[in-house]
């Protein structure tokens, strides 16, 4: 992934906004368990021969229905191996080979989780999924701890009983 974004860096007009995107897509799959994410799963659009960006998202499955499994096909920086899920300790490597502000890197990724988390429940409801399927999607969901993360921050926004009403 740290060199997706390096790539991204030199050869997207857009830079460091599709290296938001390439990050916003490597939570989206983890979330989905999409382990299976690899190169060839990301690629570049060149619009003219000088001219390139990041691709519209592609072949993105949710695993996490189906099969047990986790982590990324692909490491996040040179010399991890495979599987690996994105920490914070990751997500700083990934900001100093990128040379991009860790904060901004925090923020996508917590913008991303806000987004899954506030629409994705009503959506997966939705879905032609059995009953299993839902739940194991849901329990994969859980035990992100992105997402765990995400809902000790929405508890501390809701007021206590009684307040703000």
């Amino acid at each position: 992934y740290a060199a997706i974004g390096v790539v991204l860096l030199e050869r997207s007009t857009r830079g460091a906004e599709d290296v938001y995107e390439l990050l916003r897509r490597i939570k989206v799959n983890e979330l989905l368990g999409n382990f299976d994410a690899h190169l060839k799963n990301f690629s570049l659009l060149y619009h003219t021969p000088e001219a390139a960006a990041l691709s519209p998202a592609y072949d993105i499955v949710a695993y996490a229905a189906y099969v047990g499994g986790d982590g990324h096909a692909l490491a996040f920086v040179p010399g991890q191996k495979g599987k690996q899920l994105l920490t914070p300790a990751i997500l700083r490597q990934l900001a100093n080979l990128w040379r991009l502000p860790e904060p901004r890197l925090q923020a996508v990724l917590v913008e991303t989780v806000e987004r899954a988390m506030t629409q994705w429940p009503s959506l997966i409801e939705s879905l032609p999924f059995t009953d299993a399927q839902r739940g194991k999607l849901l329990a994969h969901l859980e035990a992100n701890a992105s997402v765990a993360a995400w809902r000790r921050r929405a508890a501390r926004r809701k007021p206590a009983s009684g307040e703000g009403a």
